[in-house]
C-alpha cells in the first residue's frame, strides 16, 4: 500500500480487529522463513538401451535434484550437488548410480549389468525429504549380425 508505514520486521505479528467498538484479536498472520518443502527430482533421459553388452561403452543418464520452497515468490533451488541417491535392492542387476565428472546421482549402465527392467526407482535424499525417479531399461538378449557381403577385399588407392 501507499501508505504503509513499517513498524516491526521480521517478528510475528497479529491482526487487531476493531468491531462494534470491541477490541478484539480476530486473526494471526504468521510469517515464516522460506523452507523446503518438497523435492522435484528428475532425469531428462529416463527410458535407457544398455548397449555397453554390445560396445563395451558405458551409458549414464544424469539426475537433476531442486528443492521446492514454502514461497511462491521463491523459485526452486537446485541441491543436486548436496543430495543422496541410491538405487533400490531390487534394481541393483540393471542399474548403479555413480558419481560422474563431479556430478552427483548419476545412473550408470555397464557391461557389468545384465538385465533390463521396467520400473527401475533411483531414490532421492535432501533435508530429510524424499523423492524417486522412475527408469526404464532395456537390455538386449539376443543380437543377430547379417552379413549381406562377407568378402573383405582391399582399398587401391590411385596416384
Amino acid at each position: 500500500n501507499d501508505y504503509s508505514q513499517n513498524v516491526l520486521s521480521s517478528v510475528y505479528g497479529y491482526i487487531q480487529d476493531h468491531r462494534d467498538f470491541n477490541s478484539y484479536i480476530s486473526s494471526q498472520l504468521i510469517v515464516h522463513s522460506a523452507q523446503y518443502v518438497g523435492l522435484l527430482a528428475y532425469s531428462a533421459q529416463n527410458e535407457l538401451l544398455n548397449t555397453a553388452s554390445i560396445n563395451g561403452q558405458a551409458v549414464f543418464s544424469n539426475i537433476y535434484v531442486e528443492g521446492v520452497l514454502n514461497s511462491t515468490s521463491s523459485s526452486n533451488t537446485v541441491v543436486t550437488s548436496d543430495s543422496q541417491c541410491a538405487v533400490r535392492d531390487e534394481d541393483e542387476e540393471a542399474l548403479d548410480v555413480v558419481n560422474n565428472n563431479g556430478q552427483k546421482c548419476v545412473v550408470k549402465l555397464s557391461s557389468y549389468k545384465a538385465a533390463g527392467t521396467a520400473n527401475a526407482q533411483v531414490d532421492v535424499s535432501y533435508n530429510k525429504l524424499n523423492a524417486s525417479v522412475p527408469f526404464r531399461i532395456w537390455y538386449p538378449s539376443t543380437l543377430r549380425v547379417h552379413v549381406v557381403d562377407d568378402v573383405l577385399n582391399s582399398i587401391e588407392m590411385k596416384p
